[in-house]
């Protein structure tokens, strides 16, 4: 079991209502229970991927604290990677949307690199030529979505989706005949972790 505490620290004097923080996870764990330091706190919303936790309104000076309890799944593959990222919304003045940082738990390894990346093979070939691009650190079986960024500035659609693995990685293969020569890079975008990989290629 592994817990993930969110911190709440209003350093201004106004005040925000309706504040709630929005924290996803992989379908890997679950939520075992909750630990808040103010009675006014408590869990809205609880799907099998996210938790939605309400702080309600937070003055000028206040801190709250939430704490929330995963289990980890027997299974979950050997060097796995459960990344997740909380988004705090609140209405003020005007409604606002803040993001963490990111939190990455390394399953039952240490010292990998767990930053969302890509490689490609090969790197540059001729028109007609299939690319292997494989993706590394995104979310366990989230979605990916794909575009190309062309040389000249403009934005191509490439059509090209996959899903992540177990072990958070996907191979994708993109058919090269419709692109002129020149050179470009490909956008890998996780649907659920955000993360987006930039991957140049070059077509001879």
């Amino acid at each position: 079991m592994v817990s993930y505490e969110i911190l709440l620290d209003s350093k201004g004097g106004a005040r925000a209502d309706r504040v709630r923080a929005i924290l996803p996870f992989s379908r890997h764990v679950k939520v075992g229970r909750t630990e808040f330091d103010h009675p006014a706190t408590w869990v809205s919303s609880l799907g099998e991927d996210r938790i939605t936790v309400m702080f309600g309104r937070v003055r000028g000076g206040e801190e709250r604290r939430a704490k929330i309890f995963f289990e980890i799944s027997q299974g979950v593959p050997e060097g796995a990677l459960l990344r997740t990222r909380a988004t705090v919304r609140y209405e003020g003045d005007q409604d606002e949307k803040l993001r963490s940082n990111y939190t990455v738990l390394t399953v039952g390894c240490q010292d990998v690199d767990s930053q969302p990346g890509a490689a490609v093979e090969p790197a540059a070939a001729p028109a007609g030529t299939a690319l292997t691009f494989r993706a590394r650190n995104d979310f366990m079986s989230e979605r990916i979505f794909t575009w190309i960024n062309l040389s000249g500035g403009g934005v191509r659609e490439s059509k090209l989706n996959g899903v992540a693995g177990e072990d958070g990685s996907a191979e994708l293969r993109l058919g090269a005949k419709k692109l002129a020569p020149g050179q470009y890079s490909l956008v890998i975008f996780g649907e659920s972790s955000k993360s987006r990989a930039f991957v140049p290629f070059t077509v001879q």
